[in-house]
């Protein structure tokens, strides 16, 4: 689907993923450093739902025409599952 939206509405949501990038890495962060388990968890749970709302997020910007993933090629497939296996 061709974007329809006007270069406005992309920008906007290229903000709003990009912010949503960064409280991911913030949680991520913060998740690693805890000492206490039970703000480990709560920490690592508002990242699930931060991985939510990105999903989300993307798949407006899928239905709107503004986000629209690469295909993987067979050599880029082979080479991450030889990084990932290794």
């Amino acid at each position: 689907m061709k974007n329809q939206e006007g270069p406005r509405a992309t920008h906007i949501f290229d903000e709003v993923i990009d912010m949503q990038h960064r409280l991911t890495d913030m949680y991520n962060s913060a998740a690693n450093q805890a000492s206490d388990p039970n703000i480990k968890k709560d920490l690592l749970e508002l990242l699930i739902d931060e991985h939510e709302i990105q999903t989300d997020i993307l798949g407006v910007m899928r239905r709107r025409g503004m986000h629209i993933p690469d295909a993987a090629s067979k050599e880029d497939i082979i080479h991450l599952r030889e990084t990932f296996n290794h």
